[in-house]
């Protein structure tokens, strides 16, 4: 896998989300994406793209969404030199229950890379284009993939430029409280509320480290300006704001999978427990929340 050109193909994938008009005011782009193309404060590399969007623009309308962004990324990616293929947009998870219908869920928009001189060679062979794609990922992956948040809270965002291009992201802390959020989400304790399946996220206690520790001015996650945007996101996908309490007692639970984390990051880190300390330690100052 080739580090730099991923970072292109991934910058080039962003471009591409906000190009179209249309979808330019639905997506607002999160995550180690944010982090690494936009704030610069992450040495973690992240593979894939995550957005969010605050509604549903419908599976009714997939095809049409579908066709807009594939004409974005054919242009973006020409430009470059590249050609996009095996283009495909799908509903997340593929069936949702009645209870769940209205707050969770979204997409998962999927496409290969080939470079155009390539493609000019093979277009009329489809099995060696997809032999011939690039590598974007661990273990010789060659989907690159964009995993679409619906009925999100966007309203904590920002408008950026990228190589010239509007785009929107999430505000730092945005970005702190959705973590938090989804460490509670794979407690025991969540999946009573919402039934869903538990997955360790050591990386999302590297990435509070990182933000809370490099970004200026200083966060205070405590700030009382900033706790209706906490309180918003854990509401949205139903996650008692009590869990956050809770998070010192899944150590054990994350820990094993922190072995993956190191694997994204080029430099020496601490161990797990630094990063795992320094979240709960933080997260003390919001108390108040939960303990009248």
């Amino acid at each position: 896998m080739n580090v730099a050109q991923l970072e292109k193909i991934r910058k080039l994938a962003v471009i591409s989300l906000f190009s179209d008009d249309t979808l330019m005011d639905i997506f607002v782009l999160k995550g180690g994406s944010a982090l690494n193309l936009v704030y610069d404060i992450n040495s973690r590399a992240s593979i894939d793209i995550d957005v969010s969007m605050e509604e549903d623009f419908g599976e009714e309308n997939m095809e049409n969404i579908k066709n807009k962004l594939k004409t974005a990324l054919d242009k973006t990616f020409a430009e470059e030199g590249l050609c996009i293929f095996d283009v495909s947009l799908s509903p997340k998870p593929l069936v949702i229950s009645t209870e769940k219908k209205d707050f969770w869920g979204g997409y998962v928009l999927e496409f290969k890379v080939i470079e155009s001189e390539k493609y000019d060679n093979m277009k009329n062979n489809l099995d060696s284009m997809r032999r011939n794609a690039i590598v974007v990922g661990r273990n010789n992956v060659k989907t690159f993939k964009v995993e679409i948040s619906k009925y999100e809270y966007c309203k904590s965002k920002k408008e950026v430029d990228l190589e010239g291009y509007t785009i929107y992201v999430y505000t730092p802390i945005a970005i702190v409280y959705e973590k938090l959020r989804a460490i509670c989400q794979q407690m025991e304790e969540y999946t009573q509320i919402v039934q869903t399946n538990r997955r360790p996220r050591a990386r999302d206690f590297y990435d509070i480290y990182t933000i809370l520790s490099n970004y200026r001015p200083p966060i205070d996650i405590a700030d009382k300006d900033n706790l209706y945007i906490l309180e918003r996101i854990f509401a949205v996908k139903k996650v008692p704001l009590e869990l956050i309490g809770k998070i010192e007692q899944t150590r054990e639970f994350h820990k094993d999978d922190f072995f993956s984390v190191k694997d994204t990051i080029a430099h020496d880190i601490e161990d797990f427990d630094y990063y795992f300390d320094y979240v709960v330690e933080k997260t003390k100052a919001l108390q108040s929340l939960w303990i009248k």
